[in-house]
């Protein structure tokens, strides 16, 4: 098992040739900057809003469109769901760019699309999203090689040398020892016991020897882990104030 990074990008435009040229664009900009970009591009904005955008880093939306909603609709309806990923207006002017403040809009794009702005602003991006210390998990299951998102994983728990990696839209199983997984996972992660290690992004409340989560789900900390794992969520609590 090992960490790496592909950017996951979703693309909502009604124009086709606006959806070619920002596809050319991703493309060139993956070249120039060696890195492995996937993305999937979508007209319609119910049938973008029915995509799993849980372990998507950017969603680049066009404001104006021919239906009952607009691009601003959707980014609230996906912040609704989705705190972490990153949003860019894709528009023809910047009158609407006051609107953005209310879904955290990362940054604003103008059509028709250029590269020089093109590249600029999503080297930013980039930067920023390095420096949040995004990570991506890539592992053996069921034969297949799957990449998962650390930020979209609320727990990781073993069982019998099998590893299941608890994501906010399944679990997946796969051969690995705790400790080692442990190791690799950024400081959103510590270990409650030797069984199980929690993402603090999905923590509801710690009572006395528990831990509850957002889904609702109680996990014990073991007498030899509380006073780490305390530790590590007051860090991860001062972090991110």
């Amino acid at each position: 098992m090992k960490l790496m990074k592909t950017l996951r990008i979703a693309i909502l435009d009604d124009e086709v040739d606006e959806q070619e040229r920002t596809i050319d664009l991703l493309k060139r900009f993956s070249s120039l900057h060696k890195i492995d970009i996937e993305y999937f591009v979508e007209g319609d904005p119910h049938r973008f809003l029915e995509h799993d955008l849980s372990d998507f880093d950017l969603a680049l939306i066009d404001i104006i469109m021919p239906y009952d909603i607009n691009g601003f609709d959707v980014s609230r309806i996906v912040r609704e769901s989705n705190e972490t990923i990153a949003i860019m207006f894709l528009t023809k002017t910047l009158n609407y760019a006051i609107n953005g403040y209310e879904v955290k809009a990362f940054d604003y794009l103008l059509k028709p699309l250029a590269f020089e702005d093109f590249s600029l602003k999503m080297t930013v991006f980039l930067k920023t999203l390095q420096s949040k210390g995004e990570k991506e998990i890539v592992f053996k299951s069921k034969g297949s090689i799957i990449k998962v998102m650390e930020k979209s994983i609320i727990y990781i728990d073993t069982h019998q040398h099998y590893l299941s990696i608890h994501t906010k839209s399944r679990v997946y199983e796969t051969r690995g020892n705790i400790k080692d997984i442990a190791k690799e996972l950024s400081d959103l992660f510590s270990c409650c016991s030797n069984y199980c290690i929690i993402n603090f992004l999905y923590v509801d409340e710690i009572q006395k020897g528990d831990v509850l989560l957002k889904s609702g789900e109680l996990m014990k900390i073991t007498g030899k882990y509380k006073k780490q794992f305390l530790k590590d969520f007051s860090h991860y609590m001062l972090k991110n104030e």
